[in-house]
């Protein structure tokens, strides 16, 4: 890993998988109950304060354009073999 390099390929050929009897297990201090509340209150603040600006998604609006469009999707394939050009004018922008 020394010589890791951007788009150089990585060979583990060399490394040996270390025996778990090697380690040995660390004794955690237990938390005081003081920090655990403290830490609940502001997990609490920061949840309430991200519910209150999530945005909720508008609701989808389906007319009768768009079952329309469904419809004809669903319809036949385009013919093979038809050339031309096509002028799509969208408010003022043209193609």
């Amino acid at each position: 890993m020394a010589t890791a390099a951007p788009g150089t390929v990585l060979s583990f050929d060399g490394c040996q998988k270390r025996d778990a009897s090697q380690f040995r297990p660390i004794e955690m201090r237990p938390l005081p109950m003081k920090k655990v509340r403290e830490f609940r209150k502001r997990l609490r603040a920061h949840l309430n304060r991200a519910q209150a600006t999530r945005r909720l998604a508008p609701p989808a609006i389906y007319d009768e354009v768009y079952e329309q469009g469904m419809k004809e999707l669903d319809g036949e394939g385009l013919p093979v073999g038809i050339t031309g050009t096509i002028r799509i004018k969208v408010d003022g922008w043209e193609s």
